[in-house]
């Protein structure tokens, strides 16, 4: 009885996956389009595309075609664009459409003229400045690597008092302390020493490293964690969730007319507000208020709640306190952690800033325990049936947590990692010699959608000897095409031929995944019309070839072979056309 129902619940999440799966992929977000020279029209070869703030990058093909697949299902995203000798594009993702295309025609970079004078110079304390506002710290060889840091140009202006920080590529960091490699794209950085206020914009995209060993391994996985609990993302996801105090974080407020009145901020009531049309939910600060924000990293105590109220900053440096503001527009914030519109974190007293690139992990990073951290805190109801024990809706409890985490992660590779898959539809399933092959491709994704990642198809024709005889090259239009082979050609021997699809695209991922069938072509039939005969030729077991035993060989009649060959000579004028000369020749007959 017990072996009947252990076969019962691997039956049932079998079916489970087979169900759940398609969802799961059919949910995601793509966007895709075409990068091109702005003055000529010409495809852009090898420019950087990438999903600021993830993993989710690519480079563009020899037409200037991308393609990438957002990591969640909503939420707010910015494309950058960039290329040696271009100016950098960015463009924001609408949320809420599942596929988009954006063609981008990049501009040539102007070569600003610098004029260097004794107003300009260049300080230890402005490039210290730069690193510590960007990276959150001084970079070391130890915690976070700048591999370029010549790339950097600073101009100090001693009248305005004012840094400006300019990079004409893209600047490339490592995070030796969460094992990432960080791809930095600089659109501007100003720092105004008078109000000491800092601003700039920047997209980066995150790769994951490959550790060394597993002590590695497990030393990047705490400090991501750690990291994560304390971070903006984790604070979004905690507020739109209505969760913050549970999650660790804590905002307190006053008015500037009346500092000493500090109030416990009940953020989801007094901030927050949901649009009735769209249903998503808006942050919104007014003017004069101070709202300080405290990240924990683990639930908030009444002695938490009673030393912020007394305002203990000092003690409280390890909380990461920062000022928060919405000086623009309200910001818009989505259950991934991202936000749209401009949201400022100004660190106060000695803390580090949460805006740092050192405090800041791919959107689509997920602790173990993302799920129970971010829940409601609502006990799950379980339906009780007599006739089953409560130690199997244990196990299957957990068996559903790890399918759950099985399917997040062959979504977030199906994302990060498109694949292509051809399929070759015939008229028909033999042939005869002097027929013709007529076939209909279709060029799908791993999800079995029309794919428009590859614009160019290959398929060949092999003989039975594993030769290829002929070839066709195919554009390819909204994931189709068609072709034909003509088996009329010579040597066209019958026997089991071969047709293989591909795209240059798949050869990424192996040979294995091409596609291949095999088509039985037979003898032409003695008698016209006769197609009931199906004869083949035979084939030998033996040699690599594997050609037909006989063929027939075409008898050919004797052939002269002449060869000239120059001879030193003295050259002499025949007429004023040409020049002759002696030549020496040999003939041959075969």
């Amino acid at each position: 009885m017990m072996m009947n129902w252990e076969k019962m619940k691997k039956y049932f999440l079998t079916v489970l996956i087979l169900y759940l799966l398609p969802f799961a992929l059919s949910a995601q977000r793509t966007v895709s389009g075409r990068i091109t020279d702005a003055e000529s029209g010409e495809p852009v070869y090898g420019a950087s595309v990438f999903i600021t703030g993830t993993t989710v990058g690519a480079s563009t093909d020899t037409l200037g075609n991308y393609h990438l697949r957002l990591p969640a299902s909503e939420g707010s995203f910015r494309m950058s664009v960039s290329h040696v000798g271009y100016q950098s594009v960015f463009r924001d993702i609408e949320p809420g459409i599942t596929s988009q295309t954006i063609h981008i025609a990049l501009q040539l970079q102007d070569i600003e003229e610098v004029t260097v004078t004794a107003k300009s110079s260049v300080r230890k304390s402005d490039i210290d400045l730069f690193w510590r506002t960007i990276l959150g710290k001084i970079p070391t060889k130890r915690t976070i690597q700048v591999i370029n840091p010549e790339a950097v140009y600073y101009f100090y202006n001693t009248e305005t008092k004012k840094l400006t920080v300019t990079c004409r590529v893209p600047l490339q960091f490592i995070n030796h302390e969460t094992g990432y490699r960080i791809q930095y794209v600089l659109n501007y950085f100003t720092h105004d020493y008078n109000a000491n206020v800092s601003s700039w914009e920047a997209q980066y995209l995150f790769t994951e490293l490959e550790s060394d060993n597993y002590k590695q391994k497990n030393t990047w996985e705490k400090n991501r964690e750690k990291i994560y609990r304390v971070s903006i993302a984790s604070f979004i996801k905690a507020l739109y969730h209505g969760s913050t105090l549970e999650n660790g974080f804590l905002m307190i407020y006053f008015q500037k007319q009346n500092p000493s009145s500090i109030i416990i901020a009940d953020a989801e009531s007094l901030f927050l507000t949901t649009d009735e049309s769209t249903g998503s939910k808006i942050l919104y600060i007014p003017p004069g208020w101070e709202v300080i924000l405290f990240c924990y990293g683990k639930p908030v105590t009444d002695k938490n709640i009673k030393d912020s109220k007394e305002m203990k900053l000092f003690g409280m440096i390890d909380l990461f306190p920062n000022k928060l503001q919405t000086p623009g527009e309200p910001v818009q914030i989505f259950p991934d952690g991202s936000y749209r519109n401009l949201l400022w974190l100004s660190a106060l007293v000695s803390s580090e800033p949460l805006s740092g690139l050192n405090m800041i992990l791919p959107v689509e990073y997920h602790p173990n325990d993302a799920t129970k951290q971010f829940s409601e805190n609502k006990p799950s109801e379980i339906i009780q049936q007599s006739n089953q024990p409560q130690v199997f809706r244990q196990d299957a409890d957990s068996e559903i947590k790890k399918l759950s985490s099985f399917i997040q992660a062959l979504q977030a590779f199906s994302e990060n990692i498109p694949h292509e898959k051809v399929y070759l539809h015939f008229d028909n399933t033999s042939y005869y010699q002097g027929d013709r092959i007529w076939f209909k491709c279709y060029v799908t994704s791993a999800q079995h959608q029309l794919s428009d990642l590859s614009k160019t198809l290959y398929v060949d024709l092999l003989n039975p000897g594993g030769e290829m005889v002929d070839k066709r090259i195919l554009k390819i239009e909204n994931g189709q095409c068609h072709g034909d082979f003509t088996l009329g050609q010579i040597p066209f021997y019958s026997g089991f031929y071969e047709v293989r699809a591909y795209t240059k695209y798949m050869f990424n991922f192996g040979y294995d995944i091409i596609f291949s069938r095999l088509l039985p072509v037979f003898d032409k039939p003695k008698e016209k019309g006769n197609y009931e005969e199906k004869n083949m030729l035979k084939y030998t077991r033996w040699g690599i070839r594997n050609f037909p035993i006989k063929r027939e060989i075409p008898e050919r009649e004797n052939k002269v072979n002449l060869r000239f060959f120059p001879k030193a000579a003295i050259w002499y004028r025949v007429s004023h056309r040409g020049l002759l000369s002696r030549l020496r020749m040999k003939s041959a007959i075969r």
